[in-house]
């Protein structure tokens, strides 16, 4: 079974947050609709989290044993071709455009949409 877990970009911040920054601050992802919740103890309740873009595990590492998320750009081979894309979740699973992201060889993630967009083109 994939470990389910979420890392997010912070559009204030301009930075990735870790899931163990989140949980540390008490922050919750919710897995079924990835917002990220948090418990305001003055309310008894919980709130959502803006300001906040959600990136989920795709339950892969590439070949540096890194784990890859989604908006994680990639350099692959795919037929025994070398190419790049980025990772999306795409229907029910992870890929890049119409192809399982199972199915490419030799995964080595070059950055994310967020922090090396440039690297994307």
């Amino acid at each position: 079974m994939r470990e389910i877990k979420f890392r997010a970009w912070d559009l204030n911040e301009k930075k990735i947050l870790s899931c163990e920054y989140l949980s540390r601050n008490g922050m919750y992802v919710d897995p079924y609709s990835g917002t990220i919740m948090c418990y305001d103890k003055d309310e008894e309740q919980l709130h959502q989290i803006n300001g906040l873009v959600i990136m989920q595990y795709t339950g892969l590492k590439d070949r540096n044993a890194k784990e890859i998320y989604e908006g994680d750009i990639i350099n692959f081979e795919y037929s025994k071709q070398p190419r790049h894309g980025v990772v999306v979740f795409n229907g029910c699973m992870f890929g890049i455009d119409k192809y399982p992201l199972c199915n490419f060889d030799k995964i080595e993630i070059k950055g994310n949409i967020y922090e090396n967009l440039g690297l994307a083109k």
